[in-house]
């Protein structure tokens, strides 16, 4: 009896050993990069093969496992969100704004003062592709600008004022978001309600007032 327990143990302990060697194990590493997962060519599995990930199981951006496009949700830096702000959660949109991705949109070459009505101070504005190439009439979904707001001087972004359209219709249809250094968050949400309808849409609905930089649906300066 004594020698089967032993027996039965001694198995155990070798079918544990053999679990530790897997990959990602904290015991062994693999023969891959360092002792991570995916390993290249080492038994675990390659880039692109599908591995297990941090969190959800999706692995994390850095992993390199799976690549884009391979099934799992997309994440910040992605083609998809460097054209699309994040809409609604403050945190979120703080973060893509910090990623800075928007600065491959067409920009304008350097920040200015604000144009008439504009109460923005100095700035500088950034079209998404959708926004961008739009010719006349309604703005399709997905559209978005980005502006940044400077300091007196012009040297320094204090805030971002950030306008995506979301639905087809007028200001309501358009998503508002205003954040600055000195006021903290002023607007974020759809133009139906609160200061997304009386700040912003309250403004923009006067494009096409300007002679010099005329606008339309809602959209003062159309970067090209």
């Amino acid at each position: 009896m004594k020698t089967d327990l032993l027996s039965v143990l001694e198995a155990a302990c070798v079918a544990g050993a053999i679990s530790l060697v897997g990959c990602g194990s904290d015991m062994a590493k693999s023969p891959g990069e360092e002792a991570g997962c995916p390993g290249k060519g080492a038994g675990c599995p390659a880039v692109d093969a599908g591995c297990p990930g941090k969190g959800a199981g999706c692995p994390a951006v850095d992993a390199g496992c799976p690549g884009k496009d391979a099934g799992c949700p997309a994440t910040a830096g992605t083609d998809a969100d460097a054209q699309t702000p994040p809409t609604g959660d403050e945190t979120a949109m703080s973060a893509w704004l910090a990623e800075g991705d928007y600065n491959a949109w067409a920009c304008e070459s350097a920040p200015h003062a604000a144009r008439s009505p504009s109460p923005h101070g100095i700035n500088r504005i950034c079209s998404n592709d959708a926004l961008s190439t739009h010719g006349k009439g309604e703005y399709p979904v997905g559209a978005a600008g980005v502006k940044e707001l400077y300091d007196a001087a012009g040297k320094k972004i204090v805030g971002h004022a950030v306008y995506l359209k979301v639905t087809k219709g007028k200001g309501e249809a358009w998503y508002w978001f205003e954040k600055t250094d000195a006021n903290g968050l002023i607007a974020n949400g759809l133009g139906d309600s609160g200061t997304p309808k009386t700040v912003c849409v309250g403004c923009h609905a006067g494009t096409g007032s300007d002679a010099d930089h005329a606008g339309h649906d809602f959209v003062y300066t159309q970067v090209k």
